[in-house]
């Protein structure tokens, strides 16, 4: 964000993210939902006539709505978020949620990751091959991919980051703390004393991130009387609401 550090900023507008995904035991993409909101707060009164200038990308397919407070004409020609009454101004101290969006249904090419498992049926064991692809720009944290264990499994070979089998949950967790360029893609392979293959499903996957699947970027912010810049500091954080293979 702009403004410089200090806590001296007199807005702050923080975007948060959430992505729901199913895949099908085969690696197929069943459904993608992505949802979002962007929350403003007014710290300073003097700051309260507010006119939040961003930038969003083509995010086709993304469905945006903005607050009743909230001039939906100079949203949708200029991507400005501003009070509808323009002699009006924010309530100062108050979280206000300004604008919201919704992608119904996303294409494979936008998941920040995916999840391919491999069991391969080895007598009464089950040998599991598992791979991570991010062809995303995102870098991911916390990344973790949880498989349920129907008996005791072995971790073989790790290509990224660590695995361990959890006998508490009866679950091989595979973590990897960061994904970035330099790790698009990494494997697993473990085994696993049982040859009932459905019950490595379903597999859980969980992430986050510094940024948003919707292409949206605060820009400036003014005062909306004056023009004069103001102070702010802008946050985006993606989380999983679901990420599901099964």
């Amino acid at each position: 964000g702009g403004g410089g550090g200090g806590g001296g900023e007199a807005v702050t507008l923080e975007i948060h993210e959430k992505v729901s995904v199913k895949m099908s035991k085969d690696g197929a993409l069943e459904s993608l939902e992505v949802k979002g909101e962007l929350k403003m707060t007014v710290q300073d009164g003097d700051a309260a006539y507010t006119r939040v200038q961003m930038t969003a990308g083509k995010n086709p397919g993304f469905q945006f709505k903005t607050h009743p407070n909230i001039n939906r004409a100079l949203w949708a020609d200029e991507s400005v978020l501003s009070h509808r009454d323009q002699s009006k101004s924010f309530p100062v101290g108050n979280e206000l949620g300004v604008l919201k969006w919704r992608l119904p249904s996303g294409p494979a090419a936008m998941l920040p990751i995916a999840i391919t498992c491999w069991p391969t049926p080895d007598g009464p064991n089950t040998t599991v091959n598992l791979e991570y692809e991010s062809e995303s720009a995102l870098v991911l944290s916390d990344v973790r991919v949880i498989v349920p264990c129907p008996a005791a499994a072995t971790v073989a070979e790790v290509g990224e980051g660590d695995a361990r089998y959890l006998a508490k949950s009866a679950t091989v967790e595979w973590r990897v703390e960061m994904v970035d360029d330099s790790n698009r893609s990494g494997s697993l392979e473990f085994s696993v004393a049982s040859s009932d293959i459905d019950a490595l499903f379903p597999i859980s996957v969980n992430f986050n991130s510094n940024g948003t699947m919707c292409q949206l970027k605060v820009e400036s912010v003014t005062d909306a009387r004056s023009g004069a810049p103001i102070q702010f500091l802008a946050s985006a954080a993606l989380g999983v609401e679901e990420f599901e293979i099964a």
